[in-house]
């Protein structure tokens, strides 16, 4: 059997896609004779430690990853291929408290003003609730090739929680560029760019975005004619989905 690393794996703190625990799955991985594993966890590191100390212990090679949401595409998306446009507020909806006091004649109840300590953000409120999975960000994963790549991984995810909201973090194209030394990226699962757009039938856009990524994660490497320096790759899964051909 030639040798097989699985890279692209959720643990459960990956809420509702992942179910085992890290040292469950190292187990598991040693059990099938796996070279390596990888760990991408949701937008978050959470799992790492545990990971990374039970893959030791079992002589496993860890590959520390995570699979993050971008907040935009890597080419234009006019068509809305990528990032379906979100539902608007209901006919008949409730008006906002504000409006509603207006609309009554009531005046609006101001607020009195407060002195704030230095660095103080106002709070930002991130309201999933009626946008289905095809309307959020595309999927994107990273694998972190050495140290350099795993604090690429920190600060990533750091600064995107600094400029998103709580369980909401913000992944940008800007953000990502900045932080990918040291890091491989895979072109995601069905709900990544690319295969959002091919399942869109834009095939001149998923190759775009794919050239875009290539560019980007080869940026900071001389040879790019070898498995072994390239670092974007696209996904393959068996996802025995009849309809998709991602």
């Amino acid at each position: 059997m030639p040798p097989y690393a699985e890279l692209h794996c959720h643990t459960n703190f990956s809420f509702l896609d992942g179910a085992s625990a890290p040292d469950e799955l190292v187990a598991r991985a040693v059990e099938l004779g796996l070279s390596g594993l990888a760990v991408t966890d949701h937008r978050g590191l959470y799992g790492v430690v545990r990971f990374a100390t039970a893959a030791a212990e079992a002589g496993l090679r860890p590959i520390i990853g995570i699979e993050i949401e971008l907040a935009d595409a890597a080419v234009p998306d006019p068509a809305g291929v990528v990032i379906p446009i979100r539902r608007g507020r209901r006919k008949g909806a409730a008006p906002l408290p504000d409006d509603a006091r207006r609309e009554e004649g009531l005046p609006a109840r101001p607020r009195p003003d407060r002195a704030r300590l230095p660095g103080h953000r106002e709070p930002v409120k991130e309201d999933l609730r009626g946008v289905g999975e095809g309307q959020r960000g595309p999927h994107l994963v990273l694998l972190a090739r050495n140290a350099v790549g795993y604090r690429s991984l920190c600060r990533l995810v750091s600064r995107a929680n600094l400029a998103g909201t709580k369980s909401m973090p913000h992944f940008s194209h800007v953000l990502l560029a900045d932080n990918t030394e040291g890091l491989v990226a895979l072109s995601g699962c069905r709900e990544g760019e690319i295969a959002r757009r091919l399942r869109g039938g834009d095939r001149e856009g998923a190759r775009a975005a794919a050239e875009r990524y290539a560019r980007l994660f080869a940026a900071r490497h001389a040879r790019t004619d070898s498995v072994a320096t390239a670092s974007f790759f696209l996904e393959m899964s068996h996802h025995l989905d009849r309809k998709s051909v991602v």
